[in-house]
């Protein structure tokens, strides 16, 4: 669904033309769960969670859609920003 969306708001490509817009895929790579009405709070998901659950729908985004932005999140995993864990594994 996720493909679908970012093809029909980005169009055929390669670039944007009058008719579309960039799509912007958020929160790389899971969002943390409010705590204590922070909205920072940490992501509590173990590694398989985040690569079975959460990062497929990035991959499709990037792989498949081209997508035109990706925002990262502003929680940590295990202590160390969200985007900055994944891409060091």
């Amino acid at each position: 669904m996720g493909v679908a969306c970012i093809k029909a708001l980005q169009g055929p490509g390669p670039g944007i033309d009058g008719q579309h817009v960039m799509a912007t895929a958020k929160h790389f790579a899971a969002h943390g769960q409010p705590e204590g009405g922070t909205n920072t709070g940490p992501a509590l998901f173990s590694e398989r969670t985040l690569r079975e659950v959460f990062l497929p729908s990035f991959e499709a985004g990037v792989k498949e859609a081209k997508i035109g932005a990706v925002m990262p999140s502003y929680n940590e995993i295990d202590g160390v920003p969200s985007h900055a864990t994944l891409a060091a594994r």
